[in-house]
């Protein structure tokens, strides 16, 4: 099973043809169909002005340094030890933790 644009490519189903509704065959066919016209709608938006593509990847920019400073690392860390080891340790989340 292939997630993301990945997704698009990889439309053959887990389980046999025979075993499967014709909702579930179709699947790959709906995808194409609904996500073509929204890459091609975005792109005829995005093209023509590039402020809007510079404001496209400085939000991605920001979601990106939001994740880094919001997200703990938890490597090494058991499931039982994330709220003491972890969150209570970090410079953000430990104010929401007391």
């Amino acid at each position: 099973m292939a997630f993301g644009p990945a997704r698009l490519a990889d439309t053959e189903p887990d389980i046999p043809n025979q075993d499967q509704d014709h909702h579930v065959r179709n699947r790959g066919q709906l995808q194409l169909a609904f996500h073509v016209p929204q890459a091609q709608g975005l792109l005829l938006i995005m093209c023509p002005t590039r402020a809007y593509a510079f404001f496209f990847a400085g939000w991605i920019f920001l979601m990106e340094l939001l994740l880094l400073l919001l997200l703990p690392e938890t490597k090494t860390v058991p499931m039982d030890a994330i709220v003491d080891e972890v969150r209570k340790q970090h410079p953000v989340w430990k104010k929401f933790m007391d």
